[in-house]
């Protein structure tokens, strides 16, 4: 194979890569009722462990201290409105949508809201799986299932040292429905 055969295949492939990763974030998904109204729903993330390849940190959240710096969204700052500062805010995640999503927790209020490109596109109640994350972090294993029902099934293993299972913990609807310590 010729130098310029490689250059040619390595320029296609990253010409793949970046029109993958230009569809991040154009524009907010809604979804439509019955009667046509938007209506809006929660984003879930992508990559819910911790593997080193998608997600080094074992915080999901950081504490919120003082008040949300830079230029705000119209929504943003209806939110801050509605419930003042956040007391966490979740490190920015890519959801199962493909959307670059940026999430607030309310812990005393038990609110959370979801925003895409700066608009709000999800506010509602701060879940036991929102609080569980805030509290212990990214599991070493995630996996979800999603019903045809609409409810949605999370089991989460987080390991201690030599990746021996310490606790199995379960959410059906974002309730959680059994920890198992081990």
């Amino acid at each position: 194979m010729t130098l310029r055969a490689v250059v040619i295949i390595l320029l296609m492939v990253a010409a793949l890569g970046a029109a993958g990763c230009g569809n991040l974030n154009k524009v907010p998904r809604y979804d439509l009722d019955a009667a046509g109204a938007v209506a809006p729903f929660k984003r879930y993330a992508k990559y819910d462990e911790r593997d080193f390849i998608n997600r080094a940190r074992a915080e999901a959240y950081y504490p919120r201290t003082g008040e949300v710096d830079g230029p705000l969204s119209e929504s943003a700052r209806g939110a801050l409105e509605r419930h003042g500062s956040p007391d966490y805010v979740r490190y920015r995640f890519k959801s199962t949508t493909n959307e670059l999503v940026d999430q607030w927790a309310w812990w005393d209020r038990r609110t959370t809201a979801q925003f895409v490109n700066g608009e709000l596109v999800f506010e509602g109640p701060l879940t036991e799986m929102d609080q569980y994350m805030i509290r212990h972090g990214y599991p070493q294993k995630a996996m979800s299932q999603d019903y045809t029902l609409g409810v949605r099934r999370d089991y989460w293993t987080y390991s201690g040292l030599f990746q021996a299972p310490l606790k199995h913990v379960t959410f059906t609807g974002e309730k959680l429905i059994s920890e198992i310590n081990y």
